[in-house]
Formats: C-alpha cells, structure tokens, sequence
C-alpha cells in the first residue's frame, strides 16, 4: 500500500522531488491507429510475452478485472485499475494511491496534437507557448522542434520518475497500412477527433516516430521493445516471431 499522502507527493513534485513508489510502469506507443489496443488484448488473449517472460505475469495483472480492452474513461480505469491512456497522466499523478504496476497506451499523434503540453511542466509551457500554439496547427505538427519539445515535454511528466521500472514497447506500423487501420475505424463508426491531408499525415506519422525515439531514455527504461506485424500477418517483437499468424488470429485478416 502507498503511505505518501497526495499533499507530500505534491509537495516533491514542486521541488522536482517524487518519491519511488510505485512498481512497474508499461507503456505501449505509437501513431494513431498503429493498432496499440488490439495487440495489448491479443497478447492477453493469447497468452503472448508482449515485454518478455519476466514481466509476463505482472503485464498480465495489469488487465485489471481480467481484460485488457481499452478505457477511455479515467473513472473507470482507476477504479478497476486497467488500461490507462496517455491522457490520463494528469489524473493518475495527482492519485495517492495509483495501482503499483499498471498499462499505458500514449497515442504519439495525440501527444504532439496537445497531451505533450498538458502533461508538461510550468517551464516547459512557456517554451512550448513561445513556439506554437495549441491545440498544435495542422502544419506545426510535423515541424521538428515542435515535436520534439512536445514529446520530451511528455516524458518528463514526473509521475514516470515515481515507478522503479519503466519498460516501453512501441507499435510500428508503415504509414500506408496505419492510414488503413484507422479508415477501417472510422468506417466502423469510432469517434475521429481530428484529420489532416493524407500527404502532410505521412510526415507527422515519420516526426511522430523520430521524435519519440529521440527522447526515450528520459524514461530510464529498463527494457525497450520494438513490434510490429509483418507481411506475413506474424507480431515481430525485437526480431522474434510472438506469433505467427496473428493478424488472422486477432481478427484482422481483411485489412
């Protein structure tokens, strides 16, 4: 049980002090669309070592009430203690008492579109205002310094600093198969926040990536995981086959 009040974390917070009290940290990345939800429930689903055999049982605990689907609602995330988003940070560093060990999924679109800001510190505000405006104009999104400041200004957050261990594994998809998966979402109804030309998507699909590779060892991660699918409909993490394939296992092999 955590035994640091709100008001003593919040107070090592101001000083750029934060206790080490939680457990484990995973979090999973990548573009909008990329496919981060059906592969975090498929791994579940299946039974498949998404960050290594180490820390199976504890990503698998992280399911909460048994399921790893996604949690838009922050209630109802913190209360069955399951499947947080990226945006969610804010809520979870002001907890008491946040699960020890728990899953989050960061839409790396949604980062550099706003989340970076409202996840950043009061000084990286300031610097984040002196460059753009926010939400991010469409063009802006794909300049280099601004994804930069966006994505770091997110990875400096201080509730990571809170977690013994961070292990991060981001989801590649190509551009044209990621612009596929998220049409076939919007077909299926799924809400779309924002759109942009398919030309001006690919570069900030490409910076999105960049910037997040750039700045990932402000999370200290112990372990790093690379996944993605490949032609052959398999889930390839850090070269190695998890399962072949999965693209008809998951239910995805018309896309």
């Amino acid at each position: 049980m955590n035994n640091t009040s709100f008001s003593e974390n919040q107070n090592q917070r101001d000083r750029g002090d934060v206790t080490l009290d939680l457990e484990t940290c995973f979090v999973v990345a990548g573009f909008r669309g990329a496919g981060k939800s059906t592969i975090i429930q498929s791994c579940h689903d299946l039974d498949l070592r998404l960050f290594g055999e180490r820390y199976h049982r504890e990503f698998r605990d992280t399911g909460g009430v048994g399921s790893h689907e996604e949690n838009d609602d922050y209630a109802i995330a913190i209360r069955i203690g399951a499947n947080f988003q990226g945006r969610h940070i804010r809520a979870l560093a002001k907890e008491s008492s946040p699960p020890r060990s728990l899953m989050l999924q960061v839409d790396l679109k949604h980062v550099i579109h706003k989340l970076g800001f409202m996840a950043a510190s009061k000084d990286d505000r300031r610097l984040i205002k002196a460059m753009t405006s926010i939400p991010t104009p469409l063009r802006s999104k794909a300049d280099p310094d601004v994804c930069d400041l966006m994505v770091s200004s997110f990875l400096r957050n201080p509730f990571f600093r809170r977690f013994k261990t961070i292990l991060v594994n981001t989801v590649y998809t190509d551009f044209d198969r990621n612009h596929r998966q998220f049409q076939f979402r919007k077909a299926a109804g799924a809400p779309v926040a924002f759109e942009e030309p398919r030309t001006l998507l690919r570069r900030i699909h490409k910076r999105a990536y960049a910037s997040w590779n750039n700045h990932l060892d402000l999370l200290n991660p112990e372990q790093v995981f690379s996944t993605s699918v490949n032609s052959a409909g398999d889930l390839i993490s850090n070269d190695c086959c998890l399962c072949e394939g999965w693209r008809t296992k998951a239910g995805l092999s018309t896309l």
